[in-house]
């Protein structure tokens, strides 16, 4: 025998050369002629992105600002403000002549924490000789916002001195009326005569609470003298507080058709209350002379939290070896390569 001659010239047989086909989208194997065993490589696609995470939600609004007291006795009762975070309250005792300014409303609390984004998919799974090829891991999911601020609460009406008006407590932020100043009007020998402020309205970013409106001239005998409106939201939800109306005194009749202060509204979940109004002490025959107190500002709506982070991207599929797979010479086999997958066939000289 010859040297180097192949056993395929002894035997009579005939070699088939061995080689290879990458599949990186679906399609037919062909088996060529004399080949019945495989290697095959495969992986599936990448894993899906994480989902953002959630944005913070808003903090509760702040309370609106107590109205101011009086100098004067038997003036009405505590004009107060509150939501549901707490309101101020104007402090004083009745008919001792003790006057103290409105307390400020308080700030709401913070919203809490957004929650984090879900993770993503598993990629599809990539198929061929009766072989399944997984796909990636899905990206974990991103971080979750940073819960909102509180509004700030509106800061009380000013208390009045003796025989004057005081001023209006300002607006918390963001987006709040402030309360109105108390007017006096001088009414002759019968000394003064006031109109209470009225509250401030309640807001929120974007849209601010409006002001609160001070009485007009009680001296116009036997008019009854306008008293100070409360402010009312200039839009949005009906629900964020108006400002309370403030009270009055005046001289035709100092023990009947008196109008005590009047609280603002109360705040309802995120939104924030409205100022109270201003108190006004009774005008007395005996030459009491009166005052009137300016009106709390409206609480401030609660910030939006910060928007969550996004998701991170999906892992790669790690490749998966099957050696010596049976085929059938000449055979077909369909092969389905998912996206960004791939399906790697070898064979080698049979």
């Amino acid at each position: 025998m010859p040297a180097g001659t192949p056993k395929v010239a002894i035997f009579g047989g005939v070699l088939t050369p061995g080689g290879c086909q990458t599949f990186n989208s679906s399609g037919i194997f062909s088996v060529p002629t004399g080949i019945t065993r495989v290697n095959i490589t495969g992986k599936g696609a990448t894993g899906g992105p994480g989902n953002s995470g959630a944005g913070g939600p808003a903090g509760t609004g702040g309370g609106g600002g107590g109205g101011g007291g009086t100098s004067s006795g038997m003036f009405g009762p505590p004009s107060t403000a509150g939501n549901a975070s707490g309101g101020g309250t104007r402090g004083f005792t009745p008919n001792s002549g003790t006057k103290a300014p409105g307390n400020a409303g308080n700030a709401g609390n913070p919203g809490s924490a957004g929650s984090p984004g879900n993770p993503g998919n598993t990629g599809t799974s990539s198929t061929g000789l009766g072989y399944n090829f997984s796909g990636g891991t899905g990206g974990t999911g991103g971080s979750a916002g940073n819960s909102g601020s509180g509004g700030s609460g509106g800061s009380g009406g000013a208390q009045s001195s003796f025989k004057s008006g005081a001023a209006g407590g300002a607006a918390g932020g963001p987006g709040s009326g402030n309360g109105a100043s108390a007017s006096m009007s001088n009414c002759g020998t019968f000394g003064g005569a006031f109109s209470a402020a009225g509250g401030g309205g309640a807001g929120y970013p974007g849209n601010p609470g409006s002001v609160g409106v001070s009485g007009g001239n009680p001296c116009n005998c036997p008019v009854v003298p306008r008293y100070g409106y409360g402010g009312n939201t200039n839009s949005g939800p009906s629900c964020a507080g108006n400002g309370g109306w403030g009270g009055f005194s005046y001289v035709c009749n100092s023990n009947t058709n008196r109008l005590w202060a009047n609280p603002g509204n109360a705040g309802n979940g995120n939104l924030p209350g409205g100022g109270g109004g201003g108190a006004a002490g009774n005008y007395m025959l005996t030459g009491c002379y009166c005052s009137a107190g300016g009106g709390g500002g409206g609480g401030g709506g609660g910030l939006s939290g910060n928007s969550g982070n996004a998701g991170n991207p999906g892992n790669s599929a790690s490749p998966v070896t099957y050696n010596c797979v049976s085929v059938t010479s000449g055979g077909t086999y369909p092969i389905c390569v998912s996206s960004n997958g791939q399906v790697n066939i070898l064979w080698n000289p049979q």
